[in-house]
């Protein structure tokens, strides 16, 4: 009983000096995708929590304007929740990381339907692959960072995501 009481006391310790650590930040983003009928240039936001200084957790949201035809429009979006293991973090304002997660893509299309009661019908598909990639962080101050990512998605979707973006830590 005496190991299993120490054991809670040094996991307590554990968590409340990580939780002393952890810091929240929040931005938008710009972003760029490879699949070039469904993604080009996008805007989004990205979130993330410092759970130690060497581990992160991240999500993403980018919307991508996708493009534009007669009688179309396709857009897709791009949903992201990524770990970060932090390979340089030495208090200089500079954080070098790699990454890994899970990444949910989201196609549409819109069309023109001459034969449809409403004029328009549209096409959705989604697909749930892993990302794979890195990025770093730059502290412009205490509170504004800017921060860079580049990541590949693995899956039927296979595409590679460049995003750049400014966050602000709370």
């Amino acid at each position: 009983m005496k190991t299993i009481s120490k054991l809670l006391v040094v996991a307590a310790i554990t968590l409340c000096s990580i939780q002393s650590n952890a810091q929240f930040s929040a931005g938008a983003q710009v972003g760029y995708g490879t699949e070039s009928d469904f993604a080009g240039l996008g805007i989004g936001v990205k979130a993330m929590y410092d759970i130690t200084d060497t581990w992160s957790g991240a999500g993403d949201f980018l919307y991508f304007f996708g493009e534009s035809g007669d009688g179309f429009d396709s857009y897709s979006t791009s949903i992201n929740l990524d770990a970060h293991y932090n390979f340089l973090n030495e208090g200089d304002g500079l954080k070098v990381y790699g990454a890994a997660g899970i990444n949910i893509t989201s196609f549409t299309i819109e069309y023109d339907d001459d034969f449809g009661f409403f004029g328009q019908d549209s096409f959705s598909a989604s697909e749930t692959g892993l990302n794979i990639g890195g990025g770093v962080f730059y502290d412009l101050s205490d509170q504004l960072m800017l921060n860079g990512d580049l990541k590949y998605v693995l899956s039927d979707a296979d595409q590679l995501i460049l995003s750049a973006g400014v966050m602000y830590k709370f």
